[in-house]
């Protein structure tokens, strides 16, 4: 994930995805913990070993261009550039069905989309 980690971006979300899932590395660029009530000291003291936070960089791509795919776990997004910008640096993009207004043209474009509940198994069925 991109972006300022706030509930709206589901910081929650992914973080929950990373413990569930120790195989796979979770990379959140941008990451600041801006008083957030959604992120506890103690989550950062205690993250997972896959869990890498990267904090606001001025070239996020470093980054992107490394993900086998790219999980958009925001909650409300109109139309995020993010995923158009990873679509068209070819990385495979997974977001939450239903958030964006773009939902059908991102599966035009060869993104996947999930269940609002970010469920292990919809996760897991993209990625094998």
């Amino acid at each position: 994930m991109v972006g300022v980690s706030s509930y709206r971006k589901g910081f929650d979300t992914f973080y929950n995805l990373s413990i569930n899932n120790p195989s796979f590395n979770f990379i959140w660029v941008g990451f600041s913990n801006n008083n957030d009530s959604n992120i506890s000291n103690e989550m950062i003291i205690n993250k997972p070993n896959n869990l890498y936070l990267i904090n606001e960089t001025s070239n996020p791509y470093a980054y992107i261009n490394s993900f086998d795919y790219f999980l958009c776990t925001s909650r409300e997004d109109i139309g995020p550039l993010i995923i158009i910008e990873s679509l068209y640096l070819n990385i495979p993009t997974i977001y939450l069905k239903d958030t964006i207004s773009l939902d059908y043209e991102f599966s035009l474009m060869g993104s996947h989309s999930i269940d609002k509940d970010y469920s292990i198994n919809s996760f897991q069925y993209i990625i094998d």
